[in-house]
């Protein structure tokens, strides 16, 4: 996880100035941006003749960015996930630019039948696919950029300091009410302290919500923007998921620690990117793992 900034990266960094860099390359063809993100901007286009999703990264953290996408798409698509398929990557005028085939596809949203329980199982399928190996097994791929929290460093400090950042951030804002994070960051020492270093890590794709994940049209789930991958333990995405999608099944009780801490972490970075009227909709992922107001 990068912590970089949105609201400073999204004032220096602006679609026309990465559309002006594809411009520069005689075998693209823009045809219209697809999103803006702090990171990166997207667009839609032609790349050798080909349909792709073009990617320009933001200069602070393009290297390692980009990078990480076309590391984790690899390792993925080796694992049986249905991924873009990498046509370049390449550096142009300081900026690191990638472009992936489109893939056809349905929208996961809109999939017949998508009711939670389909949704999670959905998920279930990605997550399990990604965990047939660990980071031991990867070989070279592992000793990219993909394992912040393995870098000669404790990995529950690791996440202790990526929390601890966004508290901070949510304070600054004042975006949720003291005795609440109080509670919050209380329970989450709590958990932390009786957890030990995971034997394994598996490969996460660190981002998972409804506009990352696709069917194509054999029915397969995939996933798109692998930005955020990295190593972690096997609850990572479970917890993104859940958080960010609110797709819990009712009843569904977490039984893992390290789940539950990543729910609480998950929590505050969306504190952090929604808006402070949208912050009521997340309380109810908040009592399905245990954490009442009046804890």
């Amino acid at each position: 996880m990068l912590w970089l900034d949105p609201e400073k990266s999204l004032s220096d960094w602006r679609p026309g100035d990465a559309g002006r860099v594809l411009h520069r390359l005689d075998e693209v063809r823009v045809m219209r941006l697809a999103g803006h993100s702090p990171t990166s901007s997207v667009f839609f286009g032609l790349a050798g003749g080909e349909e792709a999703v073009l990617k320009v990264y933001h200069p602070d953290v393009g290297f390692l960015k980009s990078k990480n996408e076309s590391a984790a798409s690899e390792i993925s698509a080796r694992l049986g996930v249905q991924v873009p398929e990498l046509i370049f990557l390449k550096r142009v005028e300081g900026l690191w630019v990638s472009a992936f085939r489109r893939i056809p596809e349905a929208s996961f949203r809109n999939f017949s039948g998508s009711s939670t329980s389909v949704k999670n199982a959905k998920v279930a399928q990605l997550v399990q696919m990604l965990q047939m190996e660990t980071s031991k097994e990867f070989g070279p791929l592992a000793n990219r950029d993909l394992v912040p929290s393995l870098r000669g460093r404790n990995y529950l400090d690791y996440l202790s300091d990526t929390f601890l950042f966004y508290v901070k951030r949510a304070r600054e804002k004042r975006l949720i009410e003291r005795n609440t994070t109080e509670k919050l960051i209380k329970y989450h020492d709590r958990l932390l302290s009786g957890l030990t270093d995971p034997k394994d890590f598996f490969l996460s794709h660190g981002d998972l919500s409804g506009k990352h994940l696709f069917l194509d049209l054999g029915g397969r789930v995939g996933a798109i923007d692998w930005e955020e991958a990295m190593f972690m333990d096997g609850s990572f995405d479970h917890a993104v998921w859940l958080v960010r999608t609110g797709h819990f099944d009712r009843g569904a009780e977490p039984n893992s620690s390290y789940l539950r801490v990543h729910l609480i972490r998950e929590y505050f970075v969306q504190i952090y990117y929604k808006k402070p009227r949208e912050l009521s909709k997340l309380w109810p992922t908040l009592f399905e793992i245990g954490v009442k107001r009046n804890d």
